[in-house]
């Protein structure tokens, strides 16, 4: 098992440093190269530890076709959710086996330019569909044949998508959570807007798969309560800290909580412990995707495993195949998910 020792010693910094950046301490005075590194080799020693227990090492190929990958965030935005770290590692790594040559481009301003620069056999978009609508990334598609979208999908004809599927193993946590003798369940969540709808409409809103499923269950079930619900903002560690502290100053607080990303749970732990709420021991929380942080705070995060590396080898491989028999009907594939069950709960 992965220590934050190993990692310390890898990256060359302290423990503590270590211990700082994975529990997203923004405090903490290092160098945005520093903190990368630091992300990257977590995920690399986790990445590596999943393929030996696979028990097989397969060779690179010569590299034959462009492949862009573009990512529809910040740098800094990875660095603030390691998620999408995860898959871009991936993508790099099956891209190699599958003889592709990735090209990275996260979106700016000049990004309509850069793709123009590279003859590409095929393009692999990496992000949400709220990210998608704001930065209008329909438009660099047109030249584009081949089109695999990850982590969201656009409904773009003929293009495949790839995505988790979280609707089973949410419904495995809520369940979990009421099986523990939880009356009151909050959720916490990000708020994406669909751009393309009225500024007022009342579908604007981007429907999130584990918010649907959430009111679905406590519905069923006559545990919903309204207010003890905040979607706000974005999937970040600072929102899910913002929103935690609403929360906590409502006054009736909710024995559990499901938060909808791990490093919304990161921030939201931080707010609890300032006000001395113990986890799990006053407020149980169960959140999403597994981030390989997740196992580093404390407590150790009860989560949604959603395996990343297999989200981006299978939109290499799809990618792949799309080009072999040049195959021009969209597909959607989804990825199973899992709940682990740590100290958070």
């Amino acid at each position: 098992m992965v220590t934050i020792k190993d990692i310390a010693e890898m990256a060359g910094v302290s423990i503590a440093t270590v211990s700082r950046t994975l529990n997203q301490d923004k405090t903490l005075s290092i160098s945005d190269e520093t903190r990368q590194r630091i992300l990257e080799i977590a995920e690399e020693l986790q990445y590596k530890t999943r393929k030996e227990r696979n028990k097989y090492k397969r060779q690179a190929v010569k590299q034959k076709h462009d492949i862009g990958l573009l990512l529809l965030y910040s740098q800094r935005e990875e660095l603030n959710d390691p998620y999408y770290l995860s898959i871009r590692h991936s993508i790099k790594e099956e891209g190699i086996q599958c003889g592709f040559n990735i090209i990275e481009m996260f979106y700016n301003s000049e990004i309509k330019k850069n793709i123009k620069k590279y003859s590409l056999n095929g393009l692999i978009v990496v992000g949400s569909q709220g990210q998608y609508e704001k930065t209008n990334c329909h438009e660099l598609l047109t030249d584009i044949e081949h089109v695999v979208f990850v982590d969201f999908d656009p409904e773009v004809e003929s293009a495949d998508s790839v995505m988790m599927d979280f609707k089973k193993s949410v419904k495995e946590a809520i369940y979990y959570l009421i099986d523990l003798g939880h009356e009151k369940i909050g959720f916490i969540g990000g708020k994406e807007i669909r751009i393309t709808e009225l500024e007022h409409s009342s579908s604007a809103k981007i429907e999130d798969i584990r918010e649907l499923v959430y009111y679905e269950i406590l519905r069923k079930e006559n545990k919903l309560c309204p207010e003890y619900v905040i979607v706000e903002g974005e999937y970040s560690c600072e929102q899910g800290y913002e929103s935690m502290k609403k929360l906590i100053e409502q006054g009736d607080m909710p024995s559990a909580v499901f938060i909808a990303s791990d490093t919304m749970a990161i921030g939201a732990l931080k707010a609890l412990s300032e006000k001395k709420i113990k986890v799990p021991g006053d407020v149980a929380i169960v959140s999403c995707n597994d981030i390989a942080t997740a196992e580093f705070v404390v407590p150790a995060l009860t989560t949604i495993r959603a395996n990343t590396e297999l989200m981006g080898i299978m939109a290499v491989r799809t990618m792949k195949e799309r080009i072999a028999y040049d195959r021009g009907v969209g597909i959607q594939v989804f990825i199973p998910t899992k709940l682990i069950i740590r100290q958070s709960s």
